[in-house]
């Protein structure tokens, strides 16, 4: 067996070993120490983009480069527990379906670059090169994480030579995977932040029990297709837009079916904008099997739902919902 496909297997099994052992922990922000050194670091790359919509699938194919490694903090790999540590993010990530609570905030909130600390941003920074980038000073550090999406601005403000790769998968195969998803964490409640880049805020159940307020229209139930496609639409078109907005960010954007049909191509694209030679992975095609499991999962009225959400949005990926 190859040592990078023993260590994609390697590290999935640590990750879900994690998961199961510790479930959700609760991780809020550290104090950030004084006078820390400005470090330099290789071109960070970041895999954003909706929830489910191929991002680990992605990263675990980029690190599977020799100059690419990958971030393994919880949950699965995204290193959500990072980000809130270090850098004073408002992140509600989620660990195993045995979650209780959120990992960091209960909110997961737009934040651009007036919300960086330049104490956080040297201290983010530097814990990086000292678990990564201080032993391995030729390769990119790689982290996929779906709740940056909404933090694009904040991320470059810390990482400015940063490299974003913005995944986008069919709506409603995004859709009917994010609903079985969220379906799974019983003792949690998600609600769609009503904001113009929207993520998801996570609330604790005790016993049995949802202590907010559940007369809230933004509290995801198995009937709310019409937020799962709002989240779909918003989150992707405010990627566009802050692409738009800040000319220096460098940002690609990639669709889930073309790297699923034609890795190597897509492949190649990727890691030249990352400014990497590209390396034979000798992977012609993925799994293909699921590209269209979506139509068996949603019924008719539910796609028609959106459809007519994603017409109002006005977002358009050549997707046909038919």
């Amino acid at each position: 067996m190859p040592f990078s496909t023993y260590d994609t297997w390697y590290n999935r099994g640590r990750d879900l070993y994690r998961r199961l052992l510790f479930p959700s922990p609760a991780i809020r922000p550290l104090q950030p120490p004084q006078d820390l050194p400005e470090v330099e670091l290789r071109s960070p790359v970041f895999i954003v983009g909706s929830a489910r919509s191929g991002t680990t699938v992605l990263s675990h194919l980029l690190q599977m480069h020799p100059a690419i490694i990958r971030t393994r903090g919880i949950p699965d790999g995204e290193d959500t527990a990072m980000w809130v540590k270090y850098a004073g993010a408002e992140i509600a990530g989620i660990g195993s379906g045995r979650a209780k609570q959120a990992i960091g905030s209960s909110v997961c909130k737009s934040m651009d670059e007036n919300d960086v600390e330049e104490e956080r941003r040297k201290w983010l920074r530097y814990h990086l090169w000292q678990k990564y980038q201080r032993n391995y000073p030729e390769k990119h550090i790689l982290n996929k994480n779906s709740h940056l999406s909404n933090k694009l601005p904040f991320v470059q403000k810390i990482f400015p030579k940063a490299k974003i790769i913005h995944l986008i998968r069919n709506p409603a195969a995004t859709i009917a995977s994010l609903r079985k998803t969220l379906l799974d964490h019983r003792k949690i409640v998600f609600e769609l932040a009503n904001d113009k880049y929207p993520c998801w805020n996570i609330h604790p159940v005790t016993n049995g029990r949802y202590k907010g307020n559940l007369k809230s229209n933004r509290l995801f139930r198995e009937n709310r297709v019409d937020l799962l496609a709002e989240y779909w639409c918003k989150l992707n078109q405010g990627i566009l837009d802050i692409k738009q907005r800040y000319p220096g960010m460098k940002i690609l954007t990639v669709r889930y079916e073309d790297l699923v049909n034609n890795p190597r191509v897509e492949l190649e694209k990727i890691e030249s904008f990352i400014g990497l030679e590209f390396y034979d992975r000798s992977i012609n095609t993925l799994n293909t099997n699921r590209i269209d499991q979506w139509k068996k999962l949603l019924t008719g009225m539910e796609i028609n739902q959106i459809r007519n959400i994603l017409s109002e949005g006005n977002i358009n990926f050549k997707y046909n919902l038919s």
